[in-house]
């Protein structure tokens, strides 16, 4: 359906909603298109008695998602009917846009520097998505006097990590093995909550 127009959500086709939804629930929509390349360098230099191994990698990606949420809304024509002979809540999609692109390289490194010996390093960049339920631009909450609600942020992208990882092994003979690792990981782009003040005119749109 169109933004802004009626939904029957127990329709044919439709899955995944129950007639009671309500205000406040996260369910709804989502329909994501990912595109993205994925090459790779991989090796081997040897120099008399030693070897480094190596992997480069780098995967571009471009994802664009269409979100849909669907809130409650009151007949109007309730307002002037007593319980028990009211017409039922009916669903209005709220329906956004969003896209992003992201690249993620990767380097592989491992030195073996006698048989039983090795030095290894790995960078990395890895991408986490936001979570669907904070995305759905669905309003909850309200509470009893309805001051306060919680709305979710179609426009949220993705939370990133740069990760280090520094290894040494010395194989000691069959399954045995000593090993001492160090690893490292710096997030950017985590979402947060945040609180703003909105007149109840706000509301309107959802």
């Amino acid at each position: 359906p169109s933004n802004g127009a009626a939904a029957n959500l127990q329709e044919a086709g439709r899955t995944n909603f129950s007639s009671g939804l309500t205000t406040g629930g996260s369910a709804g929509i989502i329909d994501e298109k990912v595109m993205g390349f994925y090459a790779e360098l991989a090796g081997t230099v040897e120099r008399g008695s030693q070897k480094v191994k190596y992997l480069f990698g780098g995967r571009w990606t471009r994802s664009e998602q269409i979100l849909t949420a669907y809130n409650t809304v009151t007949d109007p024509r309730n307002a002037t009917l007593a319980d028990g002979g009211k017409y039922p809540n009916y669903y209005v999609p709220t329906t956004l846009k969003g896209s992003y692109s992201s690249f993620l390289p990767s380097a592989n490194v491992v030195w073996e520097m006698m048989d039983d010996f090795q030095l290894r390093a790995a960078v990395s960049r890895t991408m986490t998505r936001a979570n669907p339920a904070s995305m759905m631009p669905v309003l909850g909450g309200g509470g009893s006097d309805g001051l306060s609600w919680t709305l979710g942020n179609p426009n949220l992208r993705p939370y990133y990590s740069t990760n280090l990882d520094l290894g040494a092994t010395l194989f000691t003979g069959g399954e045995g093995y000593i090993g001492a690792g160090w690893f490292k990981k710096m997030m950017t782009g985590f979402p947060n909550n945040y609180s703003t003040v909105q007149p109840f005119t706000y509301l309107a749109q959802f």
